[in-house]
């Protein structure tokens, strides 16, 4: 058999395989394949607390715990 027939049946195989393995519809469900979207901000209490954006997650998750 001719080096590039073998290369591109060889490449075909890896296709078929990479195609068997592909997320089905209910793994496109999991969060790891959702597109990237900025959540909506958080409205908490105490703003002189806040440093930045993960501080307003951090004290809105205190404050419903009432712990803050």
């Amino acid at each position: 058999m001719q080096p590039s027939r073998l290369w591109i049946l060889r490449c075909a195989a890896v296709i078929c395989a990479i195609a068997a393995n592909s997320p089905s519809s209910a793994d496109e469900s999991h969060w790891s394949f959702r597109k990237v979207t900025r959540p909506n901000s958080l409205r908490v209490r105490a703003t002189g607390w806040l440093r930045n954006g993960i501080d307003a997650f951090v004290l809105a998750r205190l404050e419903d715990e009432a712990v803050a």
